[in-house]
This record gives structure tokens, sequence and C-alpha cells, in this order.
């Protein structure tokens, strides 16, 4: 996980087939991902609250690509990023179409598939 202004750390190993909760408060900004291999790395990217009631969400393989990753949302959407050229992911920086919103929060479920 990194938050923006804040530098990484890793918070969790989750073995195959577990799950682990994690809590972002209100105004986190930040992304979650798997591994630390810093570039080409697919990312969860969501802002809590950040600058008024809504949460802010989106998929990203603009800096590469390196596990499929789901993310279910509490509304009921569901995003994927099976691939590189995922659809549902930014693709490039201005690729703006692909951010999603929800009024206020929730419990949110990210899936990595490998």
């Amino acid at each position: 996980m990194t938050q923006n202004n804040v530098p990484s750390r890793q918070i969790a190993t989750i073995p195959t087939g577990r799950y682990f909760s994690y809590n972002c408060p209100q105004g986190f900004a930040g992304n979650f991902k798997h591994g630390w291999a810093g570039q080409g790395v697919t990312l969860f990217e969501i802002s809590v609250r950040t600058h008024d009631t809504n949460t802010y969400y989106d998929l990203s393989v603009i800096n590469g690509f390196n596990v499929p990753m789901k993310v279910y949302a509490p509304d009921g959407t569901k995003i994927q990023a099976l691939n590189s050229q995922a659809p549902d992911a930014y693709l490039y920086p201005t690729d703006d179409t692909k951010t999603h919103g929800l009024r206020g929060d929730g419990k949110f479920v990210i899936v990595f598939e490998w």
C-alpha cells in the first residue's frame, strides 16, 4: 500500500486463499498493489472523502501490469484489470472516464488473481 505524501509500506502478506481487511480513514488517498516491483504493477487507487463526501477509485495499468485484479465496490460496481489493455483500467494519464465514485464510503473487495 502507498499513501500519497507518506513513505510506502507493506501492510500485509496474504497467503493464497486467505484475506486481509484494512480500513482507509477519511482523507486517505493512495493505492494498493501486489508486490513491490516498483514500475510495472497493477494498481487499485482510492481517495476516501478527500475533498467532498464521495469516495473515488480506479484501476491503473499506466506503468505496467503484473497481476490480474478485480474490485467489487460497495454499490455493486465491479471493475477488473485482467491484462495490460484492460478496458476498465487507466491506460494513459488522462483516461479519466475510468474513475468511479460513490457517495460516502464502504467495504471494497480487492481480488488479486494469478
